[in-house]
Formats: structure tokens, C-alpha cells, sequence
């Protein structure tokens, strides 16, 4: 309705198209439904001013404190490459050689460096989260895009953007107020600052850029300010941006759910190319995408699932060696539970785990949601139950981890599709997962239970049936979307 009804398109600031910008936040804080759950989850709690204020601070501390701690690791942010990638620190999932991986980043480099193509990686920590030592050398850029923040504070003070003065502006703000709630965001001081961001980020990536001569650009997520900056800059020096898949890509995450009322050159924060995992959501953004000048979907597979050391041989055989000899010493039963933001886990779920002695439950901490580990792993203490691994499951590949599973349980985590091009069914207990996962829901891929009384009964029924038919090879996708790569550079 609201994309439809208002002049969406015509919304113009500081030289950018607001709408963008708008959409996005507005879809995020909907979705994490920030005004009744409170501090119920992660991502709701550092949306606080006054958390933010504080991490911020810590954020500059820790800064510095990693470059010198690390500097081993570090490389200039101008560093002369054919491929610049853009990743957040907290997308280092898991240790490899007891050092931080990067799958949007490290596991493209064993090829790249093959077909003798240079490099250059710019990390940053808006999430206030590092993890050194790191797999591969960065450029850590957070100090940088601080300082670009604060120039941007001091423009939206000084030079407010008036957006009320926006044909209709106005009627949608009331809009959404009436029908979907009050939102800091929505204050106009709040929203001048983001705008200011954007363009000072994007200002910041465009130097950057120059000085690299890339001649194509790789990020982790389009749609947080970093991302959609990144690409902008990339697109305004005529440098083919790829946004890689990290999670959700349909109907049920509002970054990748259809864009209307667009102007007719798209905007400038879409890459050329979205990178999916899989040609089932290259299909849906492109049944989109076609009306978009510029952007196309391509299936170029998992790299969470294609994890390499240095020498380029796969880690499988390491993890499935150290996960065997854990499984060895209790029950053949194997159940991994991937949490999400919240800090607490379904208390009918933890019912299950105290009921059933006889399964092994592995309880995956989410590698960007680390506030919460300790409420969670106080929780999980209380339960007399042996056959519970949290260390071994947060820490280890969720590519290993998912040869040997036997079902997978989740709120409502991306892993669900992991999971499935695995051969493995998943139980979703909360009810969000329904709009995401409608389509799996229906072909009996992934099931729903909000009691204990059905999720035991769900386990048992999956358990006593085979797991999903493989339908493709993980690696034969991934090496497709490499192959795709070296067209795009040479």
C-alpha cells in the first residue's frame, strides 16, 4: 500500500533518493517489532540511543586496541587490488587455525589468488564487534567511517534536510504513526543524520575506490548504510558492485521484497549482481529485478558451506575428525538448535531438552549476536542434561556441523536453508518463520511447533523418517559462481 500510494520515487535530499533509506529501517523496525518486545533481543536493545552512545565509545577503544593487537593482520585500506570486499568483523563466523574466518571474504581468495588476481579487504565494526586474530589481512576502517559520522552529525545540525517540505512526506510519516506505530527513527533530526551518513560514507568509499583501481567490488549486505554507501560509490565510478547472500532473499525479509514505484535507472544502492546461494532465489529477485535497470540475481552458491585454509585444501576432514569424537561419547541422536538476537530460548523448548535424555542437542550461539551468549548459556546450565554442546556448536563450521546432524531446530534463522540444501529438515518455533518460510512449510521442508507437545511429536516423526533428497551439490554452485567471477574480471 504505502509504496503504491505515495510519491515515493520524487523524494529527494542532499542529492540522494530518500525512499531507499526509508524503506529499509522502516522494514527492520517492524520486523524485530522493537515497540512491544523491548529489550527482548539483541538487535532491539543497541537500537537504544544510549546504548549505541556507549558502544560507540568502546567501539574506538577496541579499535585501536585490535589494530595494535593484530598488526600482523593489517593492510592498507588503499592497497592496489582488482577485487575490493567490504565485510563486517561480526561476519567472521568461526576459527579456522584458531584464527577468525571470513566466508564473504577468505573463502573467494584460494581461486582468486589461482587466476592471479589482487585484493583488498575493508572490515568494519558498526556492530561493535571484533575478532582477531584474523584469518586474512584487512584494512580495519571503523575509526575512519566514525570520523565521516561526525561530520555528518554536524551537517544534519546545521543544514536540516527539511523533509516535510517533500510532496506527501507528511501524510506518510502520519501514516505510518497511525497504523504502525511511533518510531525514534522517524524524528526528522534522526532522519537528516542518516541521509548525512550515506553521503559521507559514500564520499569515503568513492576515495577509497580510486586509490585501489578495483575493477569489481564484493560486499556482505546491501542494505545496512555501509553496504548500500559501498555501492553507491561503486556504481558512480562505473565499478560492477556484487552483494553476496547471507541470509533470507524473499518475500519474508523486507530488503529483498519487491521494490514499486521505482524510479526507472533503480537506485544506486542495488549491486549489478545479487550473489545468491541457490537458483530458487535468483529466480524470485529477478521475477522483480527485470522491471529494474542495472540489477540481475545470479546462483553462485554458499560460501559459509565452501570453507578453505590457506593452501587452498577444503576443512571438512579437520571438523568432521574433532564432531565425530564428540559424538562418539553420547547418543546417536543429533539435534542443532541455531538461536537467534533473543536472550532468552523458548521455554517450551528447553522443556524438550530436559525431557529427552536421549537426544544430543547441539545449541548453535549466532556468530553476530554474542551479547546474549551468557543469558543463554545460564539458561542451558540449569537443565540436568548432559547431552548439551554449546562451545563445540558456536565454534565450529556450520558446514561440519550440518553432516551430522539429524534435524535442525531454529526460530526463525537462515540456517533453515542451509540446512536443506544439506538434506536436513528443520522445526521452526516461532511464528515470524511462517512469512518467511512459506514455500518449505508447504513442501514439508520445514515444520512449525509452538508447544512441547509438538515439537517432541515433530522430532519423532522426522527422526523416523529419511532425511530431503539432495538435489544439488553445494561445491557445483559455488564453483559456478567463481567461474562467474573470473568472467567479470577479465
Amino acid at each position: 500500500f504505502v509504496q503504491e500510494s505515495f510519491h515515493l520515487k520524487h523524494w529527494e535530499a542532499a542529492g540522494i533518493k530518500v525512499w531507499r533509506l526509508l524503506r529499509l529501517n522502516l522494514g527492520l523496525e517492524l520486523f524485530f517489532n522493537i515497540s512491544k518486545e523491548g529489550e527482548g533481543n539483541q538487535v532491539s536493545k543497541n537500537r537504544k540511543i544510549s546504548v549505541r552512545l556507549v558502544k560507540m565509545c568502546l567501539t574506538v577503544y577496541k579499535s585501536v586496541k585490535n589494530i595494535i593487537a593484530d598488526f600482523r593482520s593489517n593492510e592498507s585500506s588503499n592497497k592496489k587490488s582488482d577485487v575490493t570486499f567490504l565485510v563486517a568483523s561480526s561476519t567472521r563466523f568461526f576459527k579456522i587455525d584458531e584464527k577468525w574466518y571470513n566466508p564473504y571474504y577468505d573463502s573467494f581468495i584460494p581461486f582468486l589468488e589461482k587466476t592471479k588476481k589482487r585484493t583488498n579487504c575493508l572490515e568494519y565494526s558498526s556492530d561493535h564487534q571484533f575478532k582477531v586474530p584474523r584469518f586474512r589481512a584487512s584494512a580495519l576502517i571503523q575509526l575512519n567511517l566514525y570520523w565521516c559520522f561526525l561530520i555528518a552529525f554536524i551537517k544534519s545540525r546545521l543544514h536540516p534536510l527539511k523533509l516535510y517540505q517533500l510532496e506527501g512526506f507528511e501524510e506518510f510519516r502520519e501514516y505510518v504513526e497511525t497504523n504502525l506505530g511511533s518510531f525514534n527513527y522517524f524524528r526528522y533530526n534522526v532522519l537528516d543524520l542518516r541521509v548525512y551518513v550515506f553521503c559521507e560514507y559514500k564520499k569515503y568509499f568513492i576515495k577509497k575506490l580510486k586509490n585501489s583501481q578495483a575493477k569489481l567490488t564484493v560486499n556482505d549486505g546491501y542494505y545496512s548504510l555501509e553496504g548500500m554507501s559501498f555501492i553507491a560509490a561503486s556504481r558512480a565510478l562505473n565499478i560492477p558492485a556484487i552483494e553476496l547472500q547471507h541470509g533470507v532473499q524473499g518475500p519474508g525479509h523486507v530488503a529483498y521484497r519487491k521494490w514499486l514505484n521505482t524510479p526507472d535507472n533503480g537506485y544506486e544502492i542495488f549491486p549489478n549482481f545479487f550473489w545468491t546461494w541457490g537458483g530458487s532465489e535468483a529466480d524470485y529477485l529477478n521475477s522483480w529485478l527485470c522491471q529494474i535497470t542495472g540489477s540481475v540475481a545470479i546462483a553462485g552458491g554458499n560460501p559459509c558451506l565452501n570453507i578453505y585454509k590457506k593452501d587452498g585444501e577444503n576443512i571438512g576432514e579437520t571438523y568432521n575428525l574433532r564432531i565425530k569424537s564428540l559424538i562418539a561419547k553420547r547418543n546417536n541422536v543429533n539435534i542443532l538448535f541455531t538461536a537467534q538476537a533473543f536472550f532468552e530460548l523458548p521455554a517450551f523448548f528447553l522443556e524438550s531438552v530436559q525431557s529427552n535424555q536421549n537426544w544430543t542437542f547441539w545449541i548453535r550461539i549466532h556468530p553476530q549476536y554474542l551479547d546474549v551468549k551468557e543469558s543463554l548459556k545460564k539458561q542451558l546450565s540449569e537443565i540436568p542434561n548432559t547431552n548439551i554442546i554449546t562451545e563445540e556448536a558456536s565454534d565450529f563450521p556450520l558446514a561440519s556441523l550440518l553432516n551430522f546432524m539429524d534435524l535442525h531446530i531454529t526460530e526463525f534463522s537462515s540456517c533453515v536453508l542451509e540446512a536443506a540444501v544439506s538434506g536436513i529438515k528443520s522445526i521452526v518455533v516461532n511464528e515470524r518463520a511462517e512469512a518467511i518460510y512459506a514455500d518449505l512449510i508447504e513442501d514439508k521442508t520445514v515444520y512449525t511447533a509452538y508447544d512441547k507437545n509438538t515439537l517432541d511429536a515433530t522430532i519423532s516423526s522426522i527422526l523416523e523418517n529419511k532425511g530431503l533428497e539432495l538435489s544439488t551439490n553445494q561445491e557445483d554452485i559455488f564453483n559456478q559462481g567463481l567461474h562467474f567471477l573470473r568472467e567479470k574480471l577479465n
